[in-house]
C-alpha cells in the first residue's frame, strides 16, 4: 500500500513506523502502483513558487478524513525523539520559506528557528491524518515534547494551516463563573452566550456584541443571582 509509483517495494522503509493490522479473513487486495508519468519522473527536482521542493500530491485540508484509532497508546517519546532528528516532511518543506520570513522579521536566534522546525516534525509524525490541517489546540500538546508552543502557530496561521478552536478569554470566563451553576440552567446560558458573541436572526432578534459588554452582562447576572 505503500509502494510509490514506478519504485521497487521497499518493506523496511514501509514497516520503519510500525506495521498495520488488518483483520483475518476479510478481501483485501493490494493495488499495483500504475506508471511513472513524465510529471512524476522526478518529483523532488520540481518546485513551489517559494522556490521549495514538494512531494508530489502535497496538499492540506480542513476536511481531511482521520482514521479511527484500534487501541489508544501513549507515543514512545524515545522513537518520537528519533524520527524527528532524521525524517523531513511535507509540513517543514511547506513551511519553510514562512519560518525563514517569521525567522527574519522579528529576528529570531538560530536556536528558535531550529525549535518552530521540530516543532513541526513533531506534529507531523504525531498527527493520525498528516494532510489534514492542524488545531491549535494540538499545537498545545508539544509542550510535553518541549516543543515551540507560540512561534509554531504563528507560522502554521501565515501558511493557512490553522484551525483556531482554543477557547476565548471570554469562553473561559464564562466557563469559570458557570462551573458549579446546575446542567439545565448552564445549557440555557450557554444558548444565551451564543446569541450574544455571534447574533440571532430569529427572535428575539440578536446584534451581536463586544466581549467586554458580555462581561458586563455576565458580572450584572452573577449579583442578581
Amino acid at each position: 500500500m505503500l509502494q510509490q509509483p514506478g519504485r521497487a517495494l521497499d518493506l523496511a522503509g514501509a514497516t520503519k513506523g510500525g506495521q498495520q493490522l488488518f483483520f483475518a479473513n476479510m478481501s483485501f487486495q493490494r493495488r499495483r502502483a500504475p506508471r511513472l508519468t513524465p510529471e512524476q519522473r522526478a518529483p523532488w527536482n520540481r518546485r513551489d513558487k517559494n522556490n521549495l521542493p514538494f512531494q508530489h500530491g502535497t496538499g492540506f485540508t480542513a476536511e481531511a478524513g482521520v482514521q479511527s484509532t484500534l487501541f489508544d497508546m501513549a507515543p514512545d517519546p524515545k522513537v518520537i525523539a528519533a524520527r524527528v532528528r532524521l525524517e523531513d516532511s511535507d509540513l517543514t518543506r511547506y513551511c519553510a520559506a514562512i519560518v525563514r520570513e517569521h525567522a527574519e522579521r522579528a529576528g529570531w536566534s538560530k536556536r528558535q528557528r531550529n525549535d518552530v522546525i521540530r516543532s513541526l516534525r513533531l506534529l507531523q509524525i504525531l498527527r493520525p491524518t498528516p494532510t489534514a490541517k492542524i488545531r491549535a489546540t494540538d499545537v498545545l500538546q508539544l509542550r510535553q515534547y518541549s516543543g515551540n508552543v507560540i512561534s509554531t502557530i504563528d507560522v502554521l496561521a501565515a501558511a493557512g494551516l490553522l484551525i483556531e478552536d482554543r477557547p476565548t478569554r471570554l469562553e473561559r470566563y464564562f466557563a469559570a463563573k458557570t462551573s458549579t451553576l446546575p446542567p439545565v440552567m448552564k445549557d440555557q446560558l450557554e444558548v444565551w452566550l451564543q446569541a450574544l458573541t455571534e447574533g440571532a436572526r430569529q427572535a428575539p432578534r440578536q446584534i451581536p456584541r463586544d466581549s467586554q459588554t458580555i462581561t458586563v452582562h455576565i458580572l450584572g447576572w452573577l449579583v442578581k443571582k
